[in-house]
């Protein structure tokens, strides 16, 4: 093995110690995925046939070629306590 003197060692250092940010870098910019999260509010919260109704309009963004990944949920059913906003 080939003795580096100290300045080809600090000048290989520094390339490697390079490495993981310009890897990073370029794993960042090739990422173009947004997510997106969208909330209603029914006028009459406990109608099931307005969630309903709203549930199977929301299904039909499905059919938007640039949509790739579509979610629907409904809030779940948390105990009322001080820490937890059910406002919402």
């Amino acid at each position: 093995m080939k003795a580096f003197n100290r300045r080809e060692f600090i000048a290989a250092a520094s390339g490697m110690a390079a490495v993981p940010i310009i890897i990073g870098t370029t794993e960042q910019q090739k990422s173009t995925q947004l997510i997106h999260h969208v909330f209603f509010w029914l006028k009459k919260p406990g109608s099931q046939a307005d969630r309903q109704q709203l549930i199977e309009g929301l299904k039909t963004l499905s059919g938007i070629k640039e949509v790739k990944k579509l979610i629907i949920g409904t809030p779940s059913a948390t105990e009322q306590r001080g820490v937890v906003d059910n406002s919402y």
